[in-house]
Formats: C-alpha cells, sequence, structure tokens
C-alpha cells in the first residue's frame, strides 16, 4: 500500500517541484518579482509584513547591504540641504538689489538691475566670490545622485505601482527648483542677485527640501516612528478639510451679512479669512490641551 501511494504521489511532487524551480528562474528580476516580501509590498498587504518572520527578514536584508545604500544617499542629501540653505542665506531678496539702483520693484526690469550691478553702479555688493562658485559646482554634483536614486526609485516603482512614484515628487520638485535658483542667465555670471521669479521658486524649493527630508528621516530608528504619525496626522487632516472648509464658509458668509459695516467684515474675502483665523487659533488650542 505505501509503495502503490508513493507511486501515485509521485507525479503531484514532481509538480510541485517544477513549479518551485519556475517560481525562482535564473533571471534576477525573476527572483526579485517572485519573493515573498516584493510580492506582499506590490498587492498591499502591509499587516503581512508586519508578521515577526517578515519584520527579521526585512531588517536583516536592511543591515545587509541596504543600510549602506541608505546612509550614502542620507549623506549626499544632507550636504545638498546645507549648500543649497548656505547659498540661500548669502543673498538677498532681489527687492534690495532693485532699492541700491534706485529701481522700482519690477519683475521686467531684473536684467537692467544686474547690469548695473556687474558695472559697478553700487560697488562690489552682489558681485560673486570665489566661494559662491564653489557652492555652486558642488550642489551641481551633489544633485547627480540624488537624481540617479530618483529615476532608480522611478524605474522600481514603475513595474509594480505608478501612484507609488509619488513618493519622491517631494525630492523632484526640491531639486528641480534648487536648480532653477541657482541657475545663471549670461547676465547672471557674476552677480550673485537673483531675478524675482528665481527667488520665489527658490523659496519653494527650500521648503521642500526640508519637507523632503522627512522621507529619509522615517527610516531612522526612535524618530521615524514621529515622521510616520506626522503623516498620519495630515492624512487625517486633509480628510477632515471639506468638513472645517463648510464650516469656514457658513460662519464668514454669514458674518458679511450681519457685520459687513465693520472693517473686518467689509467683504467676503476679509470676512472669511478672520472666520478662518478663528477656527485655525482655536481648533490649535484645542489640539494642545488635548496633547
Amino acid at each position: 500500500m505505501d509503495a502503490k501511494t508513493a507511486e501515485k504521489d509521485e507525479p503531484k511532487k514532481k509538480r510541485i517541484y517544477e513549479g518551485i524551480k519556475n517560481l525562482f528562474k535564473s533571471k534576477n528580476t525573476h527572483l526579485v518579482h517572485n519573493h515573498p516580501l516584493f510580492l506582499m509590498a506590490e498587492c498591499d498587504r502591509y499587516k503581512l509584513l508586519e508578521h515577526p518572520l517578515c519584520k527579521s527578514l526585512l531588517y536583516k536584508k536592511f543591515l545587509g547591504c541596504g543600510i549602506y545604500i541608505f546612509s550614502f544617499f542620507l549623506l549626499m542629501y544632507l550636504m545638498f540641504l546645507g549648500i543649497y540653505t548656505t547659498i540661500v542665506l548669502r543673498a538677498k531678496h532681489p527687492a534690495a538689489y532693485y532699492n541700491l539702483t534706485n529701481t522700482s520693484f519690477d519683475f521686467s526690469l531684473c536684467e537692467n538691475v544686474i547690469r548695473a550691478i556687474s558695472n559697478g553702479t553700487i560697488g562690489s555688493d552682489g558681485m560673486k566670490q570665489t566661494v559662491d562658485y564653489w557652492l555652486g559646482y558642488i550642489l551641481y554634483g551633489l544633485m547627480i545622485p540624488i537624481v540617479l536614486k530618483i529615476f532608480w526609485i522611478l524605474l522600481t516603482f514603475y513595474s509594480m505601482d505608478l501612484r507609488r512614484m509619488s513618493i519622491v515628487g517631494v525630492e523632484i520638485g526640491a531639486v528641480g527648483l534648487s536648480a532653477y535658483f541657482i541657475y545663471d542667465y549670461d547676465y547672471q555670471r557674476n552677480v550673485i542677485m537673483r531675478c524675482p521669479i528665481q527667488w520665489q521658486m527658490g523659496a519653494f524649493g527650500i521648503f521642500l527640501s526640508y519637507l523632503g527630508l522627512s522621507y529619509y528621516l522615517q527610516y531612522v530608528p526612535i524618530i521615524g516612528v514621529y515622521v510616520i504619525m506626522m503623516i498620519a496626522i495630515f492624512q487625517r487632516f486633509f480628510l477632515f478639510l471639506p468638513v472645517l472648509l463648510n464650516l469656514v464658509f457658513a460662519f464668514g458668509l454669514s458674518f458679511y451679512m450681519i457685520f459687513q459695516n465693520f472693517d473686518p467684515f467689509a467683504t467676503p474675502i476679509l470676512s472669511l479669512d478672520k472666520t478662518g483665523m478663528f477656527f485655525k487659533v482655536n481648533l490649535f488650542s484645542l489640539v494642545l490641551h488635548s496633547i
């Protein structure tokens, strides 16, 4: 009976063996895509990833080579952030240079102001020094590994889910806007002044740059959990935002109709602004007292 059973089960065992052999093919791409952890992430089975066995395997893989890759790109991004911050702090608002050259603050007159600075009209103020050139070159150099990393992540998520490609959106914006901020037009090569549009884009770029640092901090032990908490709070807030806007419009337009003869509520925009400030201050106080 045992021999017959073994002979009967032999084709079944052979099929299982062939299935396992085909699951892990020789190609590296197939090996990666068929890995259980990869399949869990691709199918959004995050609860399975929280299993102690999966956590141990992820931790082992991270300590194997992931920690070195992560540390390298974290160091590159910190250097990028430090250099970009230094460049921003060494510059002045364009309006300061407009005032020095007695020019009205008009965006179309930026080139005229820069040429006046280049001609020495206001002395050496606004001219680039050697350190400014080097800071720009270093920043461009640091952008290269960051852009390669972004491209690598985009290719990885392209084969999984296009929606996940948005996780590097902040970093793409930070690198792009910072590159535009330090870019020199022909008439800007020797001056530190940025045109008003460049300055505004640079301000948004410095905001995205520090916000993008959260992408790296979430993987750092101890402090990473607070980044996840912050993301969760913002997600809940955006879900609550339509309800909050409904209340602001309800009270704001009512106040506009009743208190229209008072300056703070003289227009619908002012009334909505004051009502929004009221809700913001009170909600912030409520959150502080609930902690």
